[in-house]
């Protein structure tokens, strides 16, 4: 829940440094004068500069995304102007904050966008993983160096202003790890790998047999110096076996009872004997375990600071963009909400 709302907390400063395209940025750094009939009509302005229709309905149709894979399919009229004020205020918020940090000079603004270049280009390593990426964002080369400018003006803006980092004291720490302690209780967990030879809860003493032999095998490979992983990729007939059977940290009661109960109780870094369940054979090895109850400070200590750290830069930038827009001119067109 914390690393959640961490993230929403965070997302403004995200968003801000990774916006996309807009017409207002590209009148501005390119000097290409926008058309209404490219961008339809403008529905708001800062400081004189529009915002046009388009970009708020691009913003709106993220929102929809977002809440689409929550189940919401069709949102009813009210929400959908609900979305379109929430939206129109972000995008009021970038746009003061574009403003501000076009004043800051950034001396090798050209040099940091070449390297930013070369490196996605390095990352996606061929041309048409490239071109795809840029076919997927609706850019061009042109455009795709327009919103690496827009990113290291802001960057280096939040940057001078105090806005790329905050520090949090011991004490706020440990009166935050005080308040949330019981937020932070666990569930006794195991992290472990296993080795699954099906077999029909129903199979006849053939086939078991002939399935607890295919499982011992695999576990004689082990024992002989084999890695786990490379047994799991040959053998194992679960969907975890490309990934050399790991599973992850695992719950009680998450898997069957039989294979809860050796998990729990083996040492971590143990192999286990066969056991069966009704998917079949295994074979489980324990990576590691983590006891239930509520971790300790120190255990908490660097997840909470970076969680304060993340709260109080979002509050300061949240304060800085306030009074940008109290010192802007902006004006909210009749008609902007409910196009």
């Amino acid at each position: 829940m914390l690393v959640e709302r961490s993230a929403k907390l965070y997302a403004l400063i995200i968003i801000i440094l990774i916006t996309a395209f807009n017409p207002w940025f590209t009148e501005q750094c390119l000097g290409k004068k926008i058309e209404e009939k490219e961008f339809g009509k403008i529905v708001a302005k800062v400081n004189g500069q529009p915002i046009y229709q388009s970009t708020l309905v691009s913003a709106v149709e993220e929102y929809k995304k977002k809440y689409s894979k929550f189940g919401m399919k069709n949102p009813r009229p009210v929400f959908i102007k609900t979305l379109q004020k929430q939206a129109l205020d972000k995008i009021i918020e970038d746009e003061v904050l574009s403003q501000a940090s076009l004043v800051h000079q950034v001396p090798d603004i050209k040099e940091q966008i070449n390297e930013q270049v070369v490196k996605l280009k390095a990352q996606l390593k061929t041309r048409e993983k490239f071109d795809q990426y840029l076919a997927k964002r609706q850019l061009d080369n042109e455009r795709l160096e327009l919103w690496l400018k827009q990113k290291i003006q802001i960057n280096s803006y939040l940057k001078s202003q105090g806005l790329s980092s905050s520090q949090v004291s011991e004490e706020e720490i440990q009166s935050f790890y005080e308040k949330s302690k019981e937020g932070f209780r666990r569930e006794e967990s195991v992290k472990v790998r296993h080795i699954l030879v099906q077999l029909n809860p129903d199979a006849g003493p053939e086939e078991t047999a002939i399935a607890r032999k295919k499982i011992e095998k695999a576990r004689e490979k082990i024992l002989s110096g084999k890695s786990f992983s490379e047994v799991a990729k040959e053998d194992s007939q679960c969907n975890s076996a490309s990934g050399g059977g790991e599973i992850d940290y695992i719950n009680h009661g998450y898997m069957p009872k039989e294979f809860d109960e050796v998990a729990f109780s083996l040492e971590a870094g143990t192999l286990s004997q066969v056991v069966r369940t009704t998917f079949g054979f295994h074979i489980i090895e324990v990576l590691d375990k983590q006891p239930g109850g509520i971790p300790s400070l120190a255990a908490m200590r660097d997840f909470i600071n970076k969680y304060l750290e993340q709260q109080a830069l979002q509050k300061k930038l949240a304060d800085h963009i306030e009074n940008l827009k109290k010192n802007a001119a902006i004006e909210i067109f009749e008609g902007a909400i409910g196009t």
